[in-house]
């Protein structure tokens, strides 16, 4: 009779008890900056979620007090947002800031889905800007693909106020940074703007890059990049879709 009143408790008890946890861990990590409400939620709807903030929660942590301005407290809820989105996807596994140990610059997210599909995602977030969208992305192409490394898919991700609503205005952006980058000849303010020695310093960059995924403003979607190095499987591109809203 004990055993069975302790197997109709177990349950509920078990669940209070990590609800607490998770409710703990997001109060010590985020406390009443902006990020807590999301991320409380985030944790509790998923506990993927929450275990991927207990194994980072150091480099959370240090993020966090670096922080010195409400655009970065978005700048980081943007990350963690990806994080929550793709980790809801049961396919998925991430390793956050993989390339921070070898002290280069990386992609945000190691992805491996189905243990044997492999790509990267970096995440840029967009504040609110009374700039044209296209130069905006132009310069964001420019920053981003120098830090996309060769061997695997790539995808950049971007959220906030991103103003692109059709996929032809990547192409166009990306059109303008090849065209800006093959007229420069020698000017070396613009040499250190772009950061492409020449037009095929760039065409090698480019080519790392396998898709964007526009979350923002609705309807988000995701655009492949056509003369990638290494497209994205079909089924991770689906699975993606899915995480990060696209078609």
């Amino acid at each position: 009779m004990s055993s069975r009143a302790s197997d109709g408790t177990s349950g509920p008890t078990t669940g209070r008890k990590k609800r607490t946890e998770v409710a703990r861990l997001c109060a010590t990590l985020f406390g009443s900056t902006p990020l807590a409400p999301f991320c409380q939620t985030w944790a509790a709807e998923n506990a993927r979620f929450a275990a991927f903030l207990d194994t980072y929660q150091d480099k959370i942590g240090k993020k966090l007090r670096g922080i010195r301005d409400e655009a970065g407290f978005f700048d980081l809820l943007a990350e963690l947002d990806i994080a929550h989105r793709l980790l809801v996807e049961r396919g998925f596994a991430l390793i956050y800031e993989p390339y921070l140990a070898d002290k280069r610059r990386g992609p945000d997210f190691a992805v491996t889905f189905k243990t044997h599909m492999l790509c990267n995602v970096e995440v840029r977030h967009q504040q609110l800007s009374s700039a044209e969208p296209g130069p905006r992305l132009t310069a964001i192409f420019a920053d981003k693909l120098r830090q996309l490394p060769p061997s695997v898919p790539n995808v950049l991700a971007l959220s906030g106020a991103t103003g692109i609503t059709a996929q032809q205005q990547i192409q166009d952006a990306l059109q303008a940074l090849a065209t800006s980058t093959s007229q420069r000849a020698g000017d070396d303010i613009n040499r250190g703007e772009r950061g492409f020695a020449s037009a095929r310093d760039l065409s090698r960059h480019l080519e790392r890059l396998s898709a964007v995924a526009i979350l923002a403003p609705p309807p988000a979607f995701l655009w492949e990049h056509p003369r990638a190095r290494h497209p994205l499987a079909p089924e991770l591109r689906k699975a993606l879709a899915r995480a990060l809203g696209g078609v």
